[in-house]
């Protein structure tokens, strides 16, 4: 026989036993797959040896020529079946529709959250009015001028736990509330139940507080404001009183001044008002103090929560 015969024989040979291989190694890392519009089962190659083993394929199918979704069973024969004959686009189509409900429902969650925090406020409101109505008849119809100014310092407590639920509420979603819009509305119910030859000026505010700091901060301010307008009277016979709110460094800061002779505070002995502001002071993990400063500055300083 011609060598070059040989040696095609022999490569042909060598071919053929190549083929084989390749042939069993098709055989045991293939998947099979069943055409949904046929029946008729479609071989794709894969490893089962692999370490991702997917949940689900993409892939056209060679015999309806269709797209489909197919589903991996079972971990030993790795045989996928089909889940969905929808062709992929109305599947993309399918899952946008789903994506849209769903944020259509979410939308209608907050806004029918926002309706029950609007309904909560508006009653807690109401409920409020009713009960100053309530201390200001008690307040009217008592002789006794100690218990006149108790019900009357007890009123204005409650106008400035009012007006903190009002700003917490009325934030919605937010976590912060305005500190210029937290100052003026305490100092106005302050107002409200003060002698109208008592003035309250803000002089430095900026920042923004926690709603969780409104309703002891309210309650420290309210205070802090009833004390200056007892005990803040200059040598002419007014009250003046000034009042800052800032933030900086993650540090709040809060103080009101008088111009009257002012005092030096001892927490021992302190008054029931200025216990209630070392108290909440405490509560908020900040610090109270009192200075002299052509008459009483009285500071709280806390930390951003």
């Amino acid at each position: 026989m011609h060598p070059a015969n040989l040696c095609r024989r022999s490569s042909n040979r060598r071919g053929a036993a190549i083929a084989l291989k390749i042939e069993a190694r098709i055989e045991r890392n293939t998947r099979s797959f069943q055409c949904p519009n046929s029946g008729r089962e479609v071989v794709n190659g894969g490893s089962k040896h692999g370490r991702a083993r997917p949940i689900s394929i993409w892939a056209g199918c060679p015999i309806c020529k269709d797209t489909h979704e197919w589903q991996v069973v079972g971990a030993d024969h790795l045989v996928a079946l089909p889940v969905d004959q929808c062709p992929r686009g109305d599947r993309l189509a399918q899952a946008q529709g789903m994506l849209q409900d769903l944020q259509c429902r979410n939308t209608q969650i907050i806004e029918l959250s926002q309706q029950l925090l609007d309904e909560f406020s508006c009653r807690l409101r109401n409920n409020q009015e009713i009960l100053l109505g309530l201390l200001q008849a008690v307040i009217r119809k008592t002789g006794n001028s100690e218990a006149r100014q108790l019900l009357s310092d007890t009123s204005q407590r409650i106008g400035a736990m009012g007006a903190a639920q009002q700003l917490f509420y009325s934030a919605g979603h937010s976590t912060d509330v305005s500190a210029r819009t937290f100052l003026e509305a305490v100092c106005a119910n302050a107002k409200a139940f003060l002698s109208k030859e008592i003035s309250i000026d803000s002089e430095r505010v900026s920042g923004s507080l926690p709603k969780e700091t409104m309703m002891p901060l309210a309650l420290v301010l309210n205070e802090l404001l009833a004390n200056a307008a007892k005990h803040g009277i200059n040598d002419r016979g007014r009250v003046a009183i000034n009042v800052g709110l800032s933030q900086r460094s993650g540090l709040h800061e809060l103080y009101v001044q008088d111009s009257g002779p002012g005092f030096n505070f001892d927490e021992a002995q302190a008054s029931p008002g200025l216990g209630l502001v070392t108290m909440l002071a405490q509560r908020l993990r900040g610090a109270f103090t009192v200075e002299r400063r052509s008459g009483a500055r009285c500071t709280l300083r806390f930390p951003d929560q």
